[in-house]
């Protein structure tokens, strides 16, 4: 991993796990999410996001989550299970006003709803931003999209992007266009010199 500024990818394609962005914008306002309070602050955090890579010349295309994959069922539940139990707390500390403590647990059992997603991809039909919804999660449809040239790199927070054998990611990424990118030629010539090294000892 090296540190980066987003300026080094002007006139590039990114493919962005949006969902990541969307749920760092929810969780800004997961108070009034939890209580059903009308917001529409969890588009601020994507948006500006978005604002970003477009203001340094960089193409962004979101990618969706589509369907749940069978063999995650189990980690499924137990999240469904997790989130039940600090949502009945959450109630229960509003009920008392306790905000502080309703507060931490709204966002402990935060859910983003069809709604928001939906609401979400109108507003990227108005602003003219492509996206696509992957057919399960979006690791796998990001991978794909960069490995066949359709992007130049993917922006996410998750290393499983690494595992699908994605040629180039940026994780990390702030306000300020600074970021950390992984890339797999890089890495595959790291382990090309660490071989090297291994056989050069041996000779001695």
């Amino acid at each position: 991993m090296k540190d980066v500024s987003l300026s080094t990818f002007s006139g590039s394609t990114a493919v962005i796990d949006i969902m990541v962005w969307l749920y760092k914008g929810s969780y800004a306002c997961s108070y009034e999410l939890g209580r059903g309070d009308p917001t529409l602050n969890f588009l601020q955090f994507p948006l500006k996001m978005l604002q970003l890579l477009k203001f340094k010349g960089i193409k962004p295309i979101c990618v969706f989550d589509g369907y749940h994959l069978k063999a995650k069922q189990e980690t499924e539940k137990d999240r469904f299970d997790s989130k039940l139990k600090n949502r009945l707390a959450a109630q229960d500390a509003d009920a008392k006003g306790d905000i502080e403590n309703a507060r931490k647990y709204y966002s402990r059992c935060l859910v983003l709803r069809q709604r928001m997603v939906d609401l979400f991809m109108d507003v990227l039909k108005e602003l003219e931003i492509e996206f696509v919804v992957a057919p399960y999660e979006a690791d796998a449809q990001m991978a794909y999209m960069v490995k066949a040239g359709l992007a130049e790199f993917a922006i996410s927070e998750d290393s499983d992007l690494i595992a699908y054998g994605c040629p180039k990611i940026l994780m990390k990424l702030d306000f300020y266009g600074k970021a950390q990118a992984w890339s797999l030629e890089e890495f595959k010539a790291m382990e090309l010199d660490v071989e090297k090294d291994k056989s050069l000892s041996s000779l001695k």
